[in-house]
């Protein structure tokens, strides 16, 4: 008989939980001779991505959330929380490990697991700390040590149960990357869900992280030759992602220009000159993600910024470069942060504008001569309006001949030097046809776009008067009394 395991670790505060259920229905509506796993964290650990502050009040909750949500499954599973497969020799194990790191980072790996890099992502994506000043005694350590004996223990029911495929949700954060690696280890598919964009859409990424490049491309291409639309069709709709962009109109992400006012440029620059814009990233956000996205010619993006200034600095100053920094790093307050802030120093001709700053982005866009980017979302947006973009950094188009792309980093100069050709809008069209048309539509899950989750109809993260007051009880005796009732 089939096996097959859905892991749905984290449960409130995402859309894990309704992506997951949504995943375990159908599976069971598609495979009712099988024997269906469902596997939850439910409190065996009191840290994890979602409750960094081990928090009870929180654990009880998402526990509680798990129950509500597998109450509207229809069908036959087995539902097993992650202590179901845990043995003391598990948890030794975890502590153990931890025991003997110096330091957590990317490098740090548990046989064949990248446990470290799975931890720092977790650990940036809660605190914007790209370059680990303060991960020393944080929670990370904890999320390698739990790490470590969920993978021991899942090693060990993988080898007791043979299972035909995995879902998992995204397999970026810690214990779920564990997930995608014991699948690789044992040959089975793992199938890692995703949002593909609002409206109850999903994408599949079989045995890799949403960050495959190659994979994610697939599916963008896929949106767009499997399409029943006309070309015509799909070039207005691919074009109106873009021209939706610049009127500030909600498209598949947040609107990062607002507060920016419409045609407002920095002052006191000669705009008689030729000017280049570098719009950066929030770089954080892939700082530990995988392979796909190193940079080739960096060590991060900072280190990029200021090569291409210092060779403004010194071999075109008749020109300016203004730095744009994304609005996604206000109110970030780390020393990457602060270094691309003071890079107005390098240079006379060169300017930085804050992530808080008013200027227009759009407008920056008109009037440069070329764009500059490490794999933003305006980089398609540059190319669409008919600029020559030049990319130095990994992104989903570093192969889609959307931007120019140095073979070395001693080719830099050349490209910025030389008259070039915007690349063909259409290959930026693919993109912004995915973006609004893109993704498996669900039957049951439903996000809105301010992230409201519903599972057939009944939201869930609305809990009962009954289980708001428990919460409450549950945080006061663990604040005054030091006690976690209720959670288990």
């Amino acid at each position: 008989m089939k096996n097959i395991l859905i892991a749905q670790i984290h449960a409130l505060g995402t859309q894990a939980r309704g992506v997951m259920l949504e995943t375990l229905q159908t599976v069971i509506n598609e495979n009712p001779e099988a024997n269906v796993y469902y596997l939850t964290c439910s409190n065996t650990y009191n840290v994890c991505y979602i409750n960094t502050e081990k928090k009870p009040e929180i654990c009880y909750l998402c526990k509680q959330g798990v129950k509500k949500g597998l109450n509207l499954i229809d069908g036959k599973y087995i539902h097993l929380e992650i202590e179901d497969l845990l043995k003391e020799e598990d948890l030794i194990a975890g502590k153990e490990f931890i025991s003997k790191q110096d330091k957590i980072n990317k490098q740090v790996w548990y046989k064949d697991y990248e446990v470290g890099e799975a931890a720092v992502s977790s650990y940036i994506s809660k605190t914007r700390d790209k370059n680990l000043i303060n991960i020393k005694d944080s929670f990370a350590e904890t999320l390698v040590e739990y790490d470590v004996s969920f993978y021991n223990a899942l090693d060990r029911f993988f080898e007791e149960i043979s299972f035909s495929t995995v879902y998992n949700f995204n397999g970026r954060h810690s214990l779920q990357r564990a997930v995608l690696n014991i699948c690789r280890k044992h040959g089975v598919e793992c199938i890692n869900k995703e949002i593909a964009r609002p409206g109850g859409y999903l994408d599949s990424f079989p045995n890799v992280l949403p960050h495959h490049i190659y994979t994610k491309v697939g599916l963008i291409d896929d949106a767009w030759n499997n399409s029943s639309e006309s070309l015509e069709e799909k070039i207005k709709t691919g074009s109106s992602f873009f021209e939706n962009k610049v009127k500030g109109v909600f498209t598949n992400d947040k609107i990062y220009t607002q507060g920016q006012v419409n045609n407002k440029l920095p002052e006191e620059i000669n705009y008689d000159r030729k000017t280049f814009v570098i719009f950066t990233s929030s770089d954080d956000e892939f700082a530990a993600v995988g392979r796909d996205f190193v940079n080739p010619f960096f060590k991060d993006q900072n280190e990029g910024i200021t090569y291409v200034a210092k060779l403004f600095a010194n071999l075109f100053p008749q020109y300016n470069l203004i730095i744009r920094m994304h609005p996604n790093l206000k109110g970030v307050n780390y020393d990457y942060v602060d270094e691309l802030r003071g890079m107005g120093d390098i240079a006379d001709n060169v300017s930085v504008i804050a992530p808080e700053s008013s200027v227009d982005s759009y407008a920056l866009l008109k009037i440069a001569e070329k764009i500059i980017v490490f794999g933003s979302t305006i980089g398609l947006e540059a190319s669409y309006w008919g600029k020559p973009v030049i990319l130095l950094g990994k992104s989903f188009y570093f192969y889609r001949d959307v931007a120019y792309v140095p073979s070395a980093k001693e080719e830099i100069q050349n490209l910025l030097e030389s008259e070039l050709e915007p690349k063909q809008k259409m290959n930026a069209i693919r993109f912004g046809y995915y973006f609004l048309k893109g993704g498996e539509k669900t039957k049951y899950f439903h996000h809105t776009n301010g992230e409201k989750v519903s599972y057939n109809g009944v939201k869930l993260y609305n809990m009962s008067k009954k289980d708001r007051a428990k919460a409450k009880l549950v945080k006061f005796a663990n604040d005054y009394f030091n006690l976690r009732l209720l959670v288990k």
